[in-house]
C-alpha cells in the first residue's frame, strides 16, 4: 500500500488535483522531494528528501517531467543553459562536452530570403528589393574567427562565431560630394555623405541553414541631405530598420537566361533583329529611360516617344527645388525687417531666417543688425549714489553718468542733487556784527555769538543791537 502511494505522489509531484482521490492515513503523509541546491529550477535526481507533503522542504522540488539537473552545484549548468566552448563542462546537460564548438558553416553560395520587418524607415525593402519574396545571393568564406560574406562586388562583411551563434556588422557609405548616381538619378556634386550601418546576429541550425536578425541605422551629413534622401523617399536625416531573414546554402547560384554568348538558337534566344547577344538582352523592345531633373533643376519640357525630358537649373539665391522632376523652382524666402538670414539659400534649399533679438527696457542696441547678423544688446549703465544721469539713454546709446559736485569749505549745498541733476553749491552768507560763525556744506552760515552790544535774532539769525 505504502509503496504504491509513494509512486503516485512522485508522478503527481504532490499534486492536490481534485480529480484524484487518495485516502491517506496519518502514517502515509510523507512525500519524496528532490534537492535543488543551486536554485536553477532543476533538481538532483540522486538528492531525494523525504518530507511532509503539505510543507515543501526549503531548497527542494517535487518530481516533474524534465526537471533533472546534471550539476546541482552550479546554476550555470542545467538543461536550459547554453554550451560554453572551452570550459570542458557539459553546460546544457545533454551528455556531451563542448559540442558544436568546432562548428563551421559550409563555404560557397548562400541565399538570404524571407525578409520581414518590424520597422523599415530606411526602406530596405523598397530601395534594395529585400522583401518577403526577394533572394539575395552571396558568397560565404570561412575564417579563423568565423566567416566572411560578400554580396556581389561589395566589401566582405566579417562575422564571428560562438558555437552556432554569429554576429557581424557592415557599413555602406555613399559620398555624393563629387557627384554620381543615387538610386538611378545622376546627381552633380552634392553636399551629402550617406552612411548605412547594419548589425546582424543569428544562429545556425546546421552547416547549411541559419536564421538572422538585423538592425540597420542610416544617417546623412551635409546641407543637401534632405534633397538627396528625398530621392529614396526618406524624410529624415536618420533612419532605423529592424527585421529578420533566413540564410541558406545553395548548391549553385541561378544564372541569367541570356548569357551573352553567341546566339545558340535555343528557345530562350529570339533570333530577332533586336537580339544583340549581350548579357541581359531579352529580345524585347527596349524600354525608354528618360532623364530625371534632379533637385536644383526644373522641367522645361516633358519627354515623349522621340525626345527626352528637358531640364533647366534654378537660379542660386533666387529660387530652388527639392524634388525630382519639379514642375518649377520655388522663390527663395525673403527675411523681413524683423529677421536676419541664418542660412544662405542654394539651388536645393531655401533661405533660413531667424527673428531679431529685441532689446529690453534695461538694454540698448550696441551693434545694429545686418542682413546676416543679429542685433547686439548691452545692459544700460547704472549710475551710483555719487553720480547723476547727465545724458539719458536712447534705443542705440547708453546713459551717461557724471560724478556729483562736492561743496568745498566756505560753501554749502543750496540745491540738492536728483537722479538727473547735479547738486548746487553756494558761498556761505556773511552775517554783520557776528563774532563767531559756523558754515557747513549742508547749511548756510549760522552766527554762534555776536559782537559786544549785539545779540542773535532768533527769527532771522542776524546780529541785532541790544
Amino acid at each position: 500500500m505504502r509503496n504504491s502511494m509513494l509512486i503516485a505522489l512522485l508522478v503527481m509531484g504532490c499534486s492536490k488535483d481534485e480529480n484524484v482521490s487518495v485516502d491517506l492515513t496519518e502514517a502515509d503523509t510523507d512525500c519524496t522531494w528532490y534537492a535543488d541546491a543551486d536554485g536553477d529550477g532543476y533538481a538532483d535526481p540522486f538528492g531525494a528528501v523525504e518530507g511532509d507533503c503539505e510543507t515543501q522542504p526549503e531548497g527542494t522540488m517535487a518530481a516533474a517531467d524534465g526537471m533533472w539537473d546534471c550539476d546541482d552545484t552550479s546554476a550555470d549548468n542545467n538543461p536550459e543553459a547554453d554550451e560554453v566552448c572551452g570550459d570542458e563542462v557539459d553546460n546544457n546537460c545533454d551528455g556531451a562536452v563542448d559540442e558544436d564548438c568546432d562548428f563551421s558553416p559550409t563555404e560557397g553560395d548562400w541565399i538570404g530570403s524571407n525578409f520581414a520587418y518590424t520597422t523599415d524607415d530606411c526602406r530596405l525593402e523598397t530601395l534594395f528589393g529585400m522583401g518577403a519574396d526577394a533572394e539575395v545571393y552571396s558568397v560565404l568564406t570561412a575564417t579563423e574567427a568565423g566567416f566572411n560574406v560578400v554580396i556581389g562586388t561589395g566589401e566582405p562583411t566579417e562575422f564571428t562565431l560562438d558555437a552556432k551563434d554569429f554576429t557581424g556588422s557592415g557599413s555602406l557609405i555613399t559620398d555624393m560630394t563629387e557627384g554620381g548616381t543615387f538610386f538611378g538619378v545622376e546627381l552633380p556634386p552634392t553636399d551629402a555623405v550617406i552612411t548605412l550601418t547594419t548589425d546582424i546576429t543569428g544562429s545556425f541550425a546546421s552547416e547549411t541553414e541559419a536564421s538572422a536578425s538585423m538592425t540597420a541605422q542610416g544617417s546623412c551629413v551635409g546641407e543637401d541631405c534632405a534633397a538627396v534622401l528625398a530621392l529614396a523617399g526618406i524624410t529624415s536625416e536618420t533612419c532605423t530598420t529592424e527585421g529578420t531573414y533566413d540564410f541558406n546554402w545553395v548548391d549553385a547560384v541561378p544564372s541569367s537566361t541570356d548569357t551573352g554568348d553567341a546566339d545558340t538558337g535555343a528557345a530562350d534566344d529570339t533570333g530577332e533583329a533586336d537580339d544583340t547577344g549581350e548579357a541581359g538582352d531579352t529580345g524585347e523592345e527596349p524600354v525608354l529611360v528618360f532623364t530625371d531633373c534632379v533637385p536644383g533643376e526644373y522641367v522645361v519640357s516633358e519627354p515623349d516617344a522621340t525626345t527626352d525630358r528637358e531640364c533647366a537649373p534654378c537660379t542660386e539665391g533666387v529660387d530652388f527645388s527639392t524634388e525630382i522632376n519639379a514642375a518649377s523652382c520655388t522663390a527663395v524666402t525673403e527675411c523681413g525687417s524683423d529677421a536676419y538670414e541664418t542660412a544662405a539659400p542654394t539651388v536645393t534649399s531655401d533661405r533660413e531666417c531667424t527673428a531679431l533679438t529685441a532689446c529690453t527696457a534695461d538694454e540698448y542696441e550696441s551693434a545694429a543688425a545686418t542682413a546676416t547678423t543679429d542685433r547686439e544688446c548691452t545692459a544700460l549703465t547704472a549710475c551710483t549714489a555719487d553720480e547723476y544721469e547727465s545724458a539719458a539713454a536712447t534705443a542705440t546709446t547708453d546713459r551717461e553718468c557724471t560724478a556729483l559736485t562736492a561743496c568745498t569749505a566756505g560753501e554749502y549745498e543750496s540745491t540738492a542733487a536728483t537722479a538727473t541733476t547735479d547738486r548746487e553749491c553756494s558761498t556761505c552768507t556773511a552775517i554783520e556784527f557776528c563774532d563767531a560763525v559756523t558754515c557747513t556744506t549742508a547749511t548756510d552760515e549760522v552766527c554762534d555769538a555776536c559782537e559786544t552790544g549785539y545779540e542773535v535774532d532768533a527769527t532771522t539769525g542776524d546780529c541785532v543791537e541790544l
